[in-house]
C-alpha cells in the first residue's frame, strides 16, 4: 500500500512517513507556520483569551 504526500500529492512507498522528501516537509511546516503566524496576527485578542482560560 503506498502513501500519498501531504505536500504535493506524489504517490510514495514509505510507510511511516507522510511525505516524500525532506523538501516537502520543509515546505509544509513552512506553510503551516505562515497560517499559523497570520491568525494569530489577525485577533489581537488571543493572548487575552488564552490567559483568562
Amino acid at each position: 500500500m503506498a502513501n500519498h504526500c501531504k505536500t504535493c500529492g506524489k504517490q510514495f512507498e514509505e510507510m511511516n512517513e507522510e511525505f516524500c522528501s525532506k523538501r516537502c516537509k520543509r515546505e509544509y511546516l513552512k506553510t503551516l507556520e505562515k497560517k499559523l503566524d497570520d491568525v494569530f496576527k489577525n485577533d489581537p485578542g488571543h493572548t487575552k483569551r488564552l490567559s483568562k482560560s
